[in-house]
């Protein structure tokens, strides 16, 4: 038997489905991707224009070295090994201790803080009981307090 429609393709089930010229704008995918390129240009132009005068203001911002320090600085890569290594913190309870120590020694002690004697350091208890007293004295006498009382105005 004959087929009935020679002119469809034998691959086409249904005739009806087929390429569609109308749905997509190739011009203006083009133009929209021209214009996308051109913006992403420019963008990098002032971003790169603006980075210029971030770094030309920092240089301006760098003090100017001698000559002889400018010769005696390492100069990296090939200098590497003139730089020390850092210094690395090997136990650090211990430090975070000593440190504890030092701050409860300066809020614990009394005695002179400068070398004329004119300044004194106070125990920290001794110091917030003076200031109690301080701000109770300023209140009988009808003073205003120098001390804000916590979660007041």
């Amino acid at each position: 038997m004959v087929d009935p429609k020679p002119d469809v393709p034998p691959s086409h089930d249904n005739p009806a489905v087929d390429h569609e010229t109308s749905d997509v704008n190739v011009s203006a995918i083009v133009k929209f991707g021209l214009w996308f390129g051109g913006f992403a240009v420019v963008v990098h132009l002032v971003v790169a224009f603006t980075f210029s005068r971030f770094d030309a203001r920092t240089q301006r911002a760098q003090p100017i070295l001698s000559p002889l320090f400018k010769k005696e600085r390492p100069q990296l890569p090939h200098d590497l090994k003139k730089i020390p290594e850092p210094i690395l913190q090997l136990d650090d309870v211990a430090d975070m201790g000593a440190l504890r120590r030092k701050e409860d020694e300066a809020l614990n002690r009394s005695g002179p803080v400068d070398a004329k004697g004119e300044f004194v350091r106070l125990p920290i208890d001794r110091a917030m009981t003076l200031l109690i007293e301080s701000e109770k004295a300023r209140a009988a006498a009808g003073l205003r307090p120098r001390v804000k009382k916590p979660g007041g105005p």
